[in-house]
């Protein structure tokens, strides 16, 4: 039968199409909201726990190496206090946009909390390459520009052939990050050299 058999069709269609739009319409809202829920409003990357759940994802299902990064930024209760929380929100907004652009479509960057960040970044051949990426980030930060020079203590973990959870990941990256703070911030720790200095501490003190 044609349409003019039918004229009842056309009408058909449209509901039919108007339905689909309206599941599409409802389809988007949720996963807008879904997104929404996962996202740290003011910096742009993932929450705490959405960021720790991909975490866990990518340490079951990666096989090339992974670094964690920790990034704690220095003194920011001193940036409130003298220059404001507009100044401090715009630190906090310009560091979650530097770390998702280095981590791209490798990696996922996380607010920890307050002024504490997070990155977890996959596809290193090398330990050359890790190193390159943190130099380069660095670099990056540095670009943050306010009345006070942009200082922050970040501490790096490399999975290598370790079984690691999140929790291992974190746990090492953050004495790498007290180190950092401890040694008079500003600057990049790894753990590894965390423990060197340990061993040296152990034989002095033996």
């Amino acid at each position: 039968a044609s349409i003019a058999d039918n004229p009842d069709q056309p009408d058909e269609i449209t509901t039919v199409a108007g339905r689909f739009m309206s599941i599409q319409d409802q389809k988007e809202v949720e996963e807008s909201i879904r997104r929404k829920a996962e996202i740290d409003a003011l910096t742009g990357v993932y929450n705490h726990a959405t960021f720790e759940n991909l975490c866990e994802k990518v340490l079951k299902e990666e096989k090339s190496d992974i670094m964690f990064l920790m990034i704690d930024v220095d003194d920011f209760k001193m940036i409130n206090d003298t220059l404001g929380h507009n100044v401090g929100d715009m630190v906090l907004s310009q560091t979650g946009e530097i770390l998702k652009h280095n981590v791209q479509n490798r990696g996922y960057a996380g607010r920890l909390g307050g002024d504490e960040f997070a990155i977890i970044v996959w596809g290193f051949d090398d330990r050359t390459e890790i190193d390159d990426f943190c130099n380069q980030l660095t670099n990056d930060l540095k670009n943050i520009i306010f009345d006070m020079e942009y200082s922050a203590s970040m501490g790096v973990t490399v999975r290598g052939d370790r079984f690691m959870t999140f929790k291992d990941l974190y746990y090492e990256a953050d004495q790498a990050v007290y180190s950092a703070k401890k040694n008079g911030k500003n600057q990049l720790v790894f753990y590894e050299d965390v423990l060197v200095e340990k061993k040296s501490a152990c034989k002095i003190n033996a």
